[in-house]
């Protein structure tokens, strides 16, 4: 049902990819609610970030999602994707999930290889790549407010700064 729900992102791959992992975590039990605000594929272009670049992104931070969701002892299992334009006009991407936090480990030495604790340890070092080489902010922090349903926020800001924000604890 989800899947009518999002517009396109203007790469078609990618939109395939997102109704993958609607069923994916449907099958799961995690409800996962996509909303994309503004088609990405000029910016995208624009940016030399090329279609298998967006793929892996997307791909390796939901499924990072859905396992820390997984590990997580509480019965509501959420995933949350925007895709949109903050006030400043700058492109984001944020991911929301309530699962358990990052390892402080994994994320005192993000973007390193193989420092992960599940899977090959390549998806966050991969990622780290792309945004450093276009200058795209991270942000990555626990959520504050206890009534929130989420946990954690990431959020990839294409501003031109390439500046990294990780808090780890609330």
């Amino acid at each position: 049902m989800n899947r009518e729900l999002f517009s396109s992102t203007g790469i078609q791959m990618l939109d395939l990819l997102l109704c993958e992992k609607l069923e994916e975590c449907r099958g799961q039990c995690i409800e996962m609610d996509i909303f994309v605000y503004t088609p990405i594929d000029r910016a995208m272009r624009a940016l030399g970030i090329d279609t298998q670049e967006l793929l892996r992104l997307f791909g390796d931070l939901i499924r990072n999602a859905a396992r820390s969701i997984v590990k997580a002892a509480d019965t509501q299992r959420d995933i949350l994707v925007m895709i949109a334009c903050n006030g400043q006009e700058e492109l984001e991407f944020q991911f929301y999930d309530n699962g358990v936090p990052f390892p402080k480990s994994v994320l005192a030495h993000l973007g390193e290889r193989h420092n992960e604790e599940a899977g090959t340890g390549n998806g966050l070092a991969d990622m780290m790549e792309v945004l450093d080489r276009v200058k795209a902010s991270l942000e990555i922090r626990p959520l504050e407010n206890d009534a929130d349903i989420f946990t954690k926020k990431i959020c990839i800001r294409f501003d031109g700064k390439g500046e990294r924000n990780i808090k780890t604890d609330k």
